[in-house]
């Protein structure tokens, strides 16, 4: 895999998360416009919606820096290759592990939103491979 087709698929992913937290976003803020008349609920769960997606965005990057890491190490020594990479499991476990008490114990976000925007963007790793296979099969 070339480092361009790297790229390509780093972004392609951002951008789909990107666009799937906005979706999110707006989804449960006109929901709760209409079915709620309590303010702070419908923050409370735009935060916790964001906050999951948020973290799920920091997790893409720390995998897209592992990744690269591990292509630059395979060139100068291709036995130590995965290692960036498992270094990268370990920091996203943390990272997410962190995460998810700070948002839950400290912030008190909605656990539900905040787990629903978490997996929300782990969807756009399937798409970002859906679309990629799809273009190839064109090919």
């Amino acid at each position: 895999m070339s480092s361009e087709t790297l790229e390509q698929n780093v972004n392609r992913v951002l951008v789909l998360q990107l666009v799937l937290t906005l979706s999110a976003l707006l989804i449960v803020a006109g929901i709760g416009i209409i079915f709620s008349s309590e303010g702070h609920v419908v923050v409370n769960r735009l935060c916790s919606i964001g906050f999951g997606c948020g973290l799920a965005f920091v997790l893409t990057l720390i995998s897209a820096r592992s990744v690269r890491k591990s292509s630059e190490t395979s060139y100068k020594s291709p036995e130590l290759a995965m290692m960036p990479v498992y270094a990268g499991t370990v920091q996203k476990l943390l990272v997410a592990a962190a995460g998810m008490a700070l948002g839950l114990v400290k912030l008190e976000l909605e656990p539900a939103h905040l787990i629903i925007g978490f997996l929300l963007l782990h969807l756009a790793y399937i798409a970002a491979a859906l679309g990629s296979s799809s273009k190839s099969n064109r090919r």
